[in-house]
């Protein structure tokens, strides 16, 4: 649940808010898929805020924990959203070079961002549902008593 609210935080453009909400996900060790998927969005989200170091950093460590379980998931749904950053791993060069790419070759084909071409925009409009979900989280409801709604 902290990982779709962080997405939703992402999206509706509060990137440092939406880090402040991984940073208990991201710091855990466990190799486990939301960890993964948790860090996909930690990167997505310090390259909203002009970290582009740091997100690839972030992005390279989720790399390396979905080659260690051969998980492809997290990267294929967050797709168009990440396939830029993915790309400049390996311009950057990355020791999971051939894992970013067997990942990119299950994207939709695209062509690469061309260097120099400034930060891709991550910010799209929310739907009403994931506002109406994002109201919820703001409130005292539970987990539960949010998906009931």
């Amino acid at each position: 649940m902290q990982v779709f609210r962080a997405q939703l935080l992402v999206r509706s453009g509060k990137a440092a808010a939406a880090r402040t909400v991984l940073r208990p996900i991201v710091q855990a060790h466990e190799r486990w898929l939301i960890d993964i998927r948790g860090l996909i969005v930690d990167a997505l989200a310090a390259e909203a805020l002009g970290r582009p170091g740091e997100a690839l950093r972030v992005l390279d460590l989720a790399v390396e924990r979905a080659a260690a379980e051969e998980i492809r998931e997290p990267f294929l749904v967050s797709g168009r959203k990440v396939r830029p950053l993915l790309h400049e791993l390996v311009n950057r060069g990355t020791p999971y070079e051939a894992e970013v790419l067997g990942i990119l070759s299950r994207l939709a084909p695209t062509e690469p961002p061309a260097k120099g071409s400034g930060s891709p925009s991550f910010v799209e409009p929310l739907t009403a549902r994931e506002l109406e979900v994002l109201r919820l989280l703001q409130g005292t409801a539970s987990n539960e008593q949010i998906a009931n709604r």
